[in-house]
Parts: C-alpha cells; sequence; structure tokens
C-alpha cells in the first residue's frame, strides 16, 4: 500500500513556519503583493484546536508548490 504525504512546510509572511494540508487545499494564486494565496475546501483547525482562516499566504512562489505537487503525483 503506497502512502502519499500531502504535507508541506511553508513560510508564513511574518517568516514563521507552517504546515499546509495538500489534501484540504481547494487552489493556489499568486498573492498580490507576492508569495502565493492557498485557499483551502474548508473551514480548519490550527494545531491548538482554534478556526483557522480559510485564505493562507505563504513567501513561497506558486512555482515551488507546483513541483511539490507534481513531485508528489497530485496532479
Amino acid at each position: 500500500m503506497e502512502t502519499k504525504l500531502s504535507w508541506h512546510l511553508a513560510t508564513l509572511k511574518n517568516g514563521k513556519p507552517t504546515l499546509v494540508d495538500f489534501s484540504k487545499v481547494m487552489y493556489i494564486c499568486d498573492a498580490s503583493k507576492g508569495g502565493t494565496a492557498i485557499h483551502f475546501q474548508m473551514a480548519v483547525e490550527n494545531s491548538t484546536g482554534k478556526q483557522a482562516t480559510k485564505t493562507l499566504t505563504v513567501r513561497e512562489p506558486v512555482a515551488a508548490f507546483l513541483k511539490v505537487l507534481k513531485g508528489r503525483a497530485f496532479l
């Protein structure tokens, strides 16, 4: 049985690291001020159990995420 990893380490605009669960991502696009805007399918909880936003803006460019998704056979 093959296991596909759906988590990826990214950097928030404020410089803090975050994990992105690609299995819950609806789409990604360029952010208006650089980086990438990640839009999730539904409301999610963060690691402390609090409601998290449905959109996350990170420093990495879209091309970096496309490379990861293709490498993990998500695309």
